[in-house]
């Protein structure tokens, strides 16, 4: 249930062992400097964890329970502490070993007078299971590359977007997706004396997230160049051969197939008539207020009209 990152080493076996902490908070800005480590990683079986972050709050199953800047305690979920904090920070600390022999390859075979019990941080799997594994995880990309408003309707509608688009607005939904109610881009209507109208626009507009990642980097990149080189170092191996691998051997690839499922959630968050319609109503000036005004956008076609 917890991966422990520091001595204290927290257990976290239900919500209870999060949110009744003494120093745990419940709301924190969107900022890095506000976050300085990992006390805890958790995953529950369902969504009841809820993100502290104060522009997020997204219940989710896996995330970290961290130590603020202010001495207290939070929860974050696995996007915002991705965005949020170091990737290192992210990793459990692993115990110093010392031996005299050099280095095991991280897979390698077990014997049948192998332990039954695997040793810590290495999980015993069947040679069949992880081709199943990378077998479903694959056909689960064809089918987000495929499906109506999928991976590819996303990369073509960002790539006409960003080429459409001046990028005075780029750097503003950029502003406003990192530093939310903290972005210059508020503090600037409202020292304009923005109205109510226009301040609810920019305070709603949805899926700014999608501006975050590369979607084919997340699924190409990342996640089906990641199966095709473990099937390759599994290539040597018999089908009826039993391995032990790290317990995050798959993390990296099932993180990018994460990643690349919240972009097109994000996606259909943004490209929608009435979000683009919001807009208009960012402090854009000259050319660029006029050329975000007179955007004509063709959601399901990923371009302009």
């Amino acid at each position: 249930m917890s991966k422990f990152y520091t001595a204290e080493r927290v257990k976290i076996d239900s919500l209870n062992d999060i949110t009744q902490r003494p120093a745990y908070t419940d709301t924190v800005r969107p900022l890095r400097s506000e976050f300085k480590y990992v006390v805890a990683a958790y995953s529950f079986p369902r969504k009841i964890a809820c993100c502290s972050v104060a522009n997020c709050y997204q219940n989710h199953k896996k995330g970290f329970l961290v130590h603020t800047a202010h001495g207290r305690e939070c929860s974050l979920c696995e996007n915002c502490a991705r965005k949020l904090m170091a990737p290192e920070l992210l990793k459990p600390p692993r115990p110093t070993r010392v031996s005299s022999k050099s280095s095991a390859p991280k897979t390698k075979t077990v014997s049948s007078r192998a332990p039954a019990t695997p040793a810590e941080d290495l999980v015993v799997l069947n040679l069949t299971d992880i081709h199943q594994r990378c077998a479903d995880t694959k056909a689960r990309v064809e089918e987000l590359k495929k499906q109506p408003k999928g991976a590819s309707w996303l990369y073509q509608s960002l790539r006409n977007f960003k080429q459409a688009c001046p990028a005075e607005l780029l750097e503003a939904l950029k502003s406003l997706h990192q530093q939310g109610e903290n972005s210059p881009v508020l503090e600037q209507m409202i020292e304009a004396d923005a109205n109510d109208a226009q301040l609810a626009d920019v305070e709603n507009l949805q899926g700014l997230g999608v501006f975050a990642g590369d979607i084919r980097q997340q699924l190409i990149d990342t996640c089906l160049k990641g199966i095709t080189e473990l099937e390759k170092k599994l290539s040597r191996y018999k089908d009826t051969d039993t391995l032990q691998l790290p317990d995050d051997w798959f993390d990296d690839i099932s993180q990018a197939l994460n990643n690349g499922e919240q972009l097109l959630s994000e996606a259909n968050l943004f490209f929608t008539p009435e979000n683009l319609l919001r807009l208009s109503s960012l402090p854009l000036e000259g050319k660029a207020h006029q050329q975000v005004r007179k955007l004509q956008w063709d959601c399901d076609k990923g371009k302009p009209r």
